[in-house]
């Protein structure tokens, strides 16, 4: 509370012009303040000649305006304080916990396609060879040599001399057989949204099952051994319900995990095709990919993508990904709806994915709305100072203190029961339905005006503290909401200009 405190007061002083018209206006207010603390000044006050009256109540609204600005001054600088402390608070709590959630609930999944290598078996072999000597000080001479066994190498005289075979070795050597082999692929991806919470924080979260189906070919004229490496979407998680079939025959227990995917092996003929089906099930956090092989056509290629609870008009896609052939548009409203890509014999560097819309936060609603209270604050004390200046009552600055007092706590008593209390809505009408009653319990019964003030004043403060703050909350048209607040202010000062007119005819 001290480090509030004078933090607080080192900022409400500010620099420069604001600084000098502060230390006038709390200069003004001590001289009168002493003045009115003294007993004969306050009866010398009651002969002041008329002149001299004047004097003293220009010098009376001075304090009154130097109240006022002082007063606002410190409640703009303790809302800002609250919000910047606020907003620190719940931003590192929400840093700190994204690391616990993405190790408790899954990474964001970027699935890769699979690797398809094909290799088949060659005989290496290496065989020893004599040639003796005809030259008896001579030594006889060992020599190898090596080749493939479908390519055989001919046995050649030496000086006219034919070697004799000692031994032979066979080596069987896998090689690559080089071929693009995936000829079809068709991926069936259903998420559905499920949003995590840690500490003070939500987090776009979603499960996910994916079906992944292709069709792999050996265009070579050997018989080739394909290995194939499918990589898991992400290092850590959990992925469960794993299948894993070549033409629907389930080879999960001959399948081998490495390098944070699955690897297995299929026999293929010369000329055949296999089809190869991987499904798992799973959870991830704020987006989701599927990456195709870079610029490498597939005779066909299919993706369809199921979204369930996922509001349309909110999805986005991560950079470096293309758009579905369905407009967002046409999906809005729909609980469910299904998103197609086609990339028959295409050539691209793009991923297909989605982007969660992210996730609403309670309490960045309430760190903004106390920076954006200030705003407010001043707006609502121009409507307390205007409406008895332009009705010819007195301007009561007791009364406009406690109003502003009170709206700074309305913004400031909703930050902290967000807290306790989850979501918006909870917080937002106790904090108003609390401060309103206090506001009319005050001018209905604890002070001494004018009726037609005591409702205006109530009636003010409620539009403010109602309104507001569900113009900021509504980002995308708080501009609008604003622009309707100025012109209603316009509309209410006209009407009480009627008003008085009314009245004035009327006496």
């Amino acid at each position: 509370m001290y480090e509030t405190l004078m933090q607080t007061l080192r900022t409400f002083m500010g620099h420069g012009v604001l600084k000098i018209s502060l230390l006038a206006s709390i200069t003004l207010m001590m001289i009168v303040l002493i003045f009115q603390t003294s007993k004969s000044f306050r009866e010398k006050k009651r002969d002041i000649s008329i002149t001299k009256g004047i004097v003293v109540d220009l010098i009376t609204g001075f304090f009154k305006i130097s109240f006022i600005l002082v007063l606002v001054r410190l409640l703009i600088v303790t809302l800002n304080y609250q919000s910047g402390m606020f907003n620190r608070e719940h931003g590192r709590i929400t840093e700190k916990n994204r690391r616990a959630i993405l190790m408790k609930w899954g990474m964001p999944h970027e699935q890769k396609e699979i690797i398809v290598s094909h290799k088949r078996p060659r005989i290496w072999l290496t065989r020893q060879l004599l040639l003796k000597s005809n030259d008896k000080n001579k030594k006889d001479k060992v020599y190898s040599e090596s080749f493939w066994k479908d390519k055989p190498l001919s046995l050649n005289a030496v000086d006219g001399q034919l070697p004799a075979v000692i031994t032979k070795k066979e080596t069987v050597k896998w090689i690559a057989v080089p071929q693009k082999s995936i000829i079809s692929s068709e991926i069936d991806i259903k998420i559905t949204n499920n949003p995590r919470r840690l500490g003070n924080a939500n987090y776009a979260g979603y499960d996910d099952k994916w079906e992944l189906k292709y069709n792999i070919t050996n265009k070579s004229q050997w018989t080739t051994v394909a290995s194939v490496f499918f990589s898991l979407p992400a290092g850590t998680g959990l992925f469960d319900n794993i299948s894993v079939k070549v033409d629907n025959v389930d080879i999960l227990k001959n399948t081998k995990t490495k390098n944070d995917g699955l690897i297995f092996s299929i026999k293929l003929a010369s000329g055949e095709t296999k089809e190869v089906f991987i499904s798992y099930s799973s959870r991830g956090l704020e987006h989701l990919r599927y990456i195709p092989a870079r610029m490498t056509p597939t005779p066909h290629y299919r993706i369809t993508m199921e979204l369930n609870n996922i509001p349309a008009a909110k999805l986005d896609y991560p950079i470096g990904s293309m758009p579905p052939l369905e407009e967002l548009s046409e999906q809005k409203g729909k609980k469910q709806y299904t998103l197609n890509w086609t990339l028959d014999n295409a050539l691209t560097s793009y991923d297909i994915g989605i982007k969660l819309p992210k996730a609403e936060q309670p309490e960045y609603y309430y760190a903004k709305l106390l920076s954006e209270a200030p705003v407010a604050l001043i707006l609502l004390i121009f409507i307390l100072v205007i409406t008895p200046l332009i009705y010819g009552a007195k301007i009561r600055v007791e009364v406009i203190s406690l109003i502003a007092i009170v709206y700074c706590l309305h913004y400031t008593f909703m930050g902290h029961l967000a807290d306790l209390m989850a979501g918006f809505l909870g917080p937002y009408i106790i904090s108003s339905i609390v401060s309103i009653l206090l506001i009319f319990i005050f001018r209905f019964f604890a002070s001494d005006c004018d009726k037609y003030l005591r409702y205006t004043d109530i009636i003010s403060f409620a539009t403010m503290a109602i309104f507001f703050p569900l113009a900021v909350i509504d980002s995308n048209r708080t501009a609008f909401w604003m622009q309707l607040l100025y012109i209603s202010i316009i509309i209410y000062v006209s009407i009480i200009f009627l008003i008085r007119k009314f009245h004035q005819k009327k006496i």
